[in-house]
């Protein structure tokens, strides 16, 4: 997926969000190179306030000199 953006946009970084509960999906972004974005943590609108998927976490990674 990394590759393919890379690809298709010329945008020096990529940026993935999650729940902050989701551990799978923190892992995952963390072994595809990503790194957690201090600061970038939010509520997210979509979700009621007392949903514990409400809180959302932000990762980034920033273009290969080779992409």
């Amino acid at each position: 997926v990394l590759d393919w953006g890379w690809a298709k946009f010329d945008v020096p970084h990529i940026v993935a969000i999650t729940a902050a509960r989701n551990a799978a999906s923190r892992a995952m972004m963390e072994r595809l190179g990503m790194a957690y974005v201090a600061g970038g943590d939010f509520d997210h609108h979509a979700f009621a306030a007392d949903d514990p998927l409400r809180r959302i976490v932000t990762y980034r990674i920033t273009r290969p000199r080779n992409a």
